[in-house]
């Protein structure tokens, strides 16, 4: 579900405060990936990549805080889990714009994480960092990439095999369990910290 907008937010916020009052975890996962060279990217496109990798979960999170205070000293902690990716480390040629809002989004998870516990506020704040995952938004990405460079999207998606020390790329499913794992109450002690869901690759 993409929200970046602040009225969508609200509306979730208030649906959630009618049937349940509170909220234990949020995943921010809205995001975009745009291709295309730096010189011939307008800034408008820049801004739409930071307004919805980075400024949805911002939105979000603001929107969410109060919910997810609402809970007795003794309850566990609220998780907060932010979809950044592997290319916030290493940067993706072609596409700057998906790297750079990806790497705001992890310095922005990592200053929450801080805020929130030095503001005596029981919500941990994680960011989940994927390598390549197989899903549409990739399979389009391929084709944009082999289409600029002359090749064939399977050589892309071959290219995109060998960065994984696994020999493949990952699963949705592959994300989702590392986002349970941040989302459980036993990782109570995790706050503040990029989990690689990324098959060994590094950049």
């Amino acid at each position: 579900m993409i929200l970046p907008d602040s009225a969508n937010w609200d509306a979730v916020v208030n649906s959630i405060t009618t049937t349940d009052g509170s909220l234990d975890i949020l995943v921010n996962c809205a995001g975009r990936i745009d291709f295309g060279l730096i010189a011939e990217t307008p800034w408008e496109t820049v801004a739409k990549a930071m307004d919805v990798n980075l400024g949805g979960a911002y939105r979000g999170i603001q929107a969410c805080v109060p919910l997810l205070l609402k809970r007795d000293d003794d309850a566990p902690w609220a998780s907060i889990i932010n979809i950044s990716s592997m290319a916030s480390y290493g940067g993706v040629p072609f596409s700057s714009t998906y790297a750079a809002s990806k790497a705001a989004l992890t310095s922005f998870s990592k200053s929450a994480a801080q805020e929130f516990a030095k503001m005596g506020q029981h919500i941990r704040v994680n960011s989940v960092h994927p390598g390549t995952i197989d899903t549409p938004m990739v399979t389009e990405t391929d084709k944009a990439v082999a289409a600029a460079l002359g090749t064939n999207q399977e050589n892309v998606r071959l290219e995109a095999i060998a960065r994984h020390p696994v020999g493949r790329i990952g699963c949705v499913d592959d994300v989702v369990f590392g986002v349970l794992y941040l989302a459980d109450e036993r990782a109570a002690f995790t706050t503040g910290y990029d989990l690689k869901v990324s098959g060994g690759r590094e950049l």
